[in-house]
C-alpha cells in the first residue's frame, strides 16, 4: 500500500502539488491524469523517494521510511519509469535480467524470474 498525505511542493517559489493525497493498495491500477505541468512527474518522483516533498507525508505499508535501510527497502520494491522510457538495444530478455541483476538478484535467479515475467506478459516468444 502506498499513501501520500497532503504533499506539497515547489520550484523556484511555483507551486507544483498543493496539498495532493493519494491512496493505493497493492495490487490496485491506479490512474493520475492531468494537464501538462499539473506535477504528475513531480508526485510520481516523491511515491518513488527520488525526491522530497516540501511537506506532507508517503507511507509504505502504513509506515514512512525514515532510516537508509527502510528507504534502501521500500526502493528495491519500487520502480520510477519515465513518460519517455528508452529501452536498451538489447533483447527484451536481457532488458529485464539486466534490471534483476542490478537490483541485486543473483545470476540464477535473475534468469528465472525474466523468463517467468515474459511468459507472465505474452512476452516469451520476443525474448
Amino acid at each position: 500500500m502506498i499513501e501520500a498525505r497532503s504533499l506539497v511542493k515547489a520550484y523556484g517559489g511555483v507551486p507544483v502539488l498543493r496539498g495532493v493525497s493519494v491512496f493505493a493498495r497493492r495490487g490496485e491500477v491506479t490512474c493520475i491524469v492531468g494537464p501538462n505541468g499539473s506535477g504528475k512527474t513531480t508526485l510520481l518522483r516523491i511515491l518513488a523517494l527520488l525526491e522530497k516533498p516540501d511537506s506532507g507525508e508517503v507511507l509504505y505499508d502504513g509506515v514512512v521510511p525514515a532510516s537508509s535501510e527502510q528507504v534502501a527497502r521500500v526502493k528495491a520494491k519500487t520502480a520510477y519509469v519515465p513518460q519517455r522510457a528508452h529501452a536498451l538495444s538489447m533483447s527484451v530478455y536481457s532488458n529485464v535480467y539486466l534490471a534483476l541483476r542490478s537490483r541485486g538478484v543473483p545470476p540464477q535467479e535473475a534468469s528465472r524470474r525474466a523468463e517467468e515475467a515474459l511468459k507472465v506478459f505474452g512476452l516469451y516468444e520476443a525474448r
